[in-house]
C-alpha cells in the first residue's frame, strides 16, 4: 500500500449564506434526483461558471470580429443642420 504524505484535498470548505426559501427549493430538487443537495449545488455552480466563461469567450471573439470590421471606411457624419433646413 502506497503512502502519500502531505496530500491536500482537491476541494475547499466554504461558508455560504442562502435565503431559506432557496435552500428549501434546492433540497427539494436534490431529493427528487436522489442526490445530496451539496452535490447538486456544485453541479449547478459548475454549469453556470462554464456557461459564463463560454459567454465571455464568445463575446471576446465577437469583439475581435467587430474590431476587424471597423477598419473599413466609416460613413461621413450626418449634417443635422442641413436636414432641418
Amino acid at each position: 500500500m502506497a503512502v502519500f504524505p502531505n496530500l491536500k484535498p482537491s476541494t475547499e470548505t466554504i461558508s455560504l449564506r442562502l435565503p431559506a426559501a432557496l435552500l428549501a427549493e434546492l433540497k427539494a430538487l436534490a431529493n427528487k434526483r436522489d442526490v445530496p443537495y451539496q452535490s447538486l449545488l456544485k453541479v449547478f455552480l459548475a454549469e453556470r461558471v462554464d456557461r459564463e466563461t463560454q459567454g465571455v469567450n464568445a463575446l471576446s471573439a465577437r469583439a475581435l470580429q467587430l474590431r476587424k470590421g471597423r477598419r473599413r471606411a466609416r460613413k461621413p457624419p450626418v449634417d443635422r443642420a442641413r436636414l432641418r433646413g
